[in-house]
């Protein structure tokens, strides 16, 4: 009886070990002008790199269809300065630096953008979902 409990033991440790570990993805979605609905997925990898698939929508009730069109794919780094995280992003193959800054935990993602007074003011929230 001992030796079946402990190779039940052995064999979830094991799956747990050799288990598939998913990046974690947050996703957005609203309107960011009063007629464009967009729908924003961020991938964080292990390795410091990001992987953003953004869909386009006219109408808010189109969102949900969003897997069955082929997305925006842009890729870049995301880099830690003190409590914040630094956005970067390639085009062409050249980094741009945008100006904002991400805080990550458990649950969201939320970038900061600079507001008139220079300070930083939340702006898009996602939301983890996996």
């Amino acid at each position: 009886m001992k030796k079946y409990y402990l190779s039940i033991l052995l064999a979830f440790t094991l799956s747990s070990i050799i288990g598939q570990n998913t990046d974690p993805q947050y996703l957005f979605h609203d309107y960011i002008f009063s007629d464009l609905y967009i729908v924003e997925i961020i991938e964080i990898h292990p390795d410091s790199t990001y992987t953003s698939k953004t869909w386009s929508f006219e109408d808010k009730k189109d969102w949900t269809s969003y897997k069955n069109i082929n997305p925006e794919v842009k890729n870049g780094r995301i880099i830690k300065e003190g409590a914040y995280f630094r956005y970067t992003e390639y085009k062409n193959g050249k980094e741009v630096t945008l100006e904002s800054k991400i805080k990550l935990n458990k649950r969201m993602l939320v970038f900061y953008y600079p507001n008139s007074n220079g300070k930083l003011e939340a702006q898009g929230k996602y939301k983890r979902i996996n």
